[in-house]
């Protein structure tokens, strides 16, 4: 399956794209990508330079999204959802692998 990812127009790298989700909050952010996915190619548009994750290997990124020693970004988000009479606090974690320029080693 392809994703295409949009970046937000506030003028931060955050994308919020949600391409998968659990219920199950003990599953680490890892463990849940090689669960999801076989591999994940990353793309710029107009590029032919591509990002290759695999559970064995990656190309062109200094960490693997798959490994255990990959590093990822965590946040708690409250929100409020409102039903006819009461509001009613959700909490939910986010997980977010970064692609940083820094990180990169596609020549």
């Amino acid at each position: 399956m392809e994703f295409v990812l949009h970046p937000n127009n506030n003028g931060s790298f955050n994308w919020d794209e949600i391409i998968f989700s659990t219920h199950d909050l003990k599953v680490e952010s890892y463990t849940l990508a090689s669960k999801a996915f076989d591999s994940i190619y990353i793309r710029r548009a107009n590029e032919d330079n591509v990002i290759k994750f695999t559970h064995e290997k990656v190309t062109g990124y200094s960490e693997n999204i798959f490994s255990e020693k990959s590093t990822w970004d965590f946040d708690i988000r409250e929100q409020d959802f409102q039903d006819f009479f009461n509001k009613h606090p959700q909490r939910y974690y986010q997980y977010k692998f970064l692609i940083l320029k820094d990180k990169v080693s596609i020549e």
